[in-house]
């Protein structure tokens, strides 16, 4: 099997890209905010003027899962300047632009998840890659899905 499909840059899908790659360590980031925040207010609350750092500190946290991935969608300029094209084979998925290629064999990657939009391909201690499978021509998704399901990286159904 050889799917390859061509995608346009866009840079709004690159910013969901990039949520989509990173939403388990922004997930941690709010909560850690969300942690420090209270920390923080509790003990301004309780009088002690010490407080005001952590409950500035967690603000930034919260703040964070917001401004990352718009500068790291600016600092991927492979993926918003260029058009992007994917493939995958029995062996791997690669993804090149002409300033950017990641390739990862199957044997390498731990799981992958289905955001509804992206297939986000976790790779076992090197990175990850959300590849935007509705814009795969709509004859090969089915096909790309059962070698994933196959595979084991990839739960049937969805």
């Amino acid at each position: 099997m050889h799917i390859s499909f061509t995608v346009p840059p866009d840079r709004h899908r690159a910013r969901r890209q990039v949520r989509a790659a990173k939403r388990h360590k922004l997930q941690l980031l709010f909560a850690g905010g969300i942690l420090l925040a209270a920390a923080g207010l509790a003990l301004v609350v309780t009088g002690h003027p010490a407080g005001y750092a952590p409950t500035g500190a967690g603000a930034g946290l919260l703040v964070l899962p917001w401004a990352l991935p718009r500068a790291a969608a600016k600092a991927r300029t492979g993926l918003l300047a260029e058009a992007a094209t994917y493939e995958l084979t029995d062996t791997g998925v690669v993804a090149t632009t002409p300033g950017f290629r990641g390739a990862y064999e199957w044997d390498a990657v731990d799981r992958v998840a289905d955001t509804g939009e992206f297939w986000v391909v976790t790779v076992k201690g090197s990175g990850v890659l959300a590849v935007p499978w509705t814009l795969m021509p709509a004859e090969d998704v089915a096909a790309a899905r059962d070698l994933l399901v196959a595979r084991g990286l990839l739960q049937p159904g969805r």
